[in-house]
């Protein structure tokens, strides 16, 4: 977290579910919180050690923005091409539309919508493993609110 987006508790609750999960699914979640233009970039590749397991989720609120000068999603996904597969890619659209939109992130905060986030990875990647396929978000993402 080099942008501090997460305070040390949350940081500590999402590093223990991921951690979790690698034991449940043996995907390697890793979460960058950046700010563009300082990232680490590519390093992280092999400093987490990336593969076919691994999710990478890019968290930048830094100076991105689309063609029409829109803010663009702070939520970015790289998918390792085993774990792509876990999940139809209507999920992964939705999750990175949904909670990583503007309108959503200036309501919810940073840190809600990255823990958000992180939920509904780990209950959708955990529920393949028991048969089960998320389409969608498995929660109501409008009502919850910071613990």
């Amino acid at each position: 977290d080099v942008a501090n987006m997460l305070t040390k508790g949350q940081e500590k609750k999402v590093i223990a579910k991921l951690d979790e999960l690698k034991q449940k699914t043996n995907v390697k979640f890793r979460i960058l919180c950046q700010a563009y233009p300082e990232t680490p970039g590519l390093a992280i590749k092999e400093y987490w050690g990336v593969d076919d397991d691994t999710l990478v989720m890019v968290v930048d609120k830094g100076e991105g923005f689309n063609s029409r000068q829109i803010k663009g999603n702070i939520l970015n996904l790289n998918i390792g091409s085993n774990v792509e597969l876990m999940l139809p890619n209507q999920f992964w659209l939705r999750l990175t539309n949904k909670l990583g939109n503007q309108p959503y992130v200036e309501k919810a905060g940073e840190d809600t919508a990255i823990l958000n986030a992180v939920e509904a990875i780990t209950y959708c990647l955990e529920e393949s493993q028991n048969g089960s396929t998320c389409k969608d978000l498995p929660f109501d993402f409008n009502v919850l609110t910071q613990s």
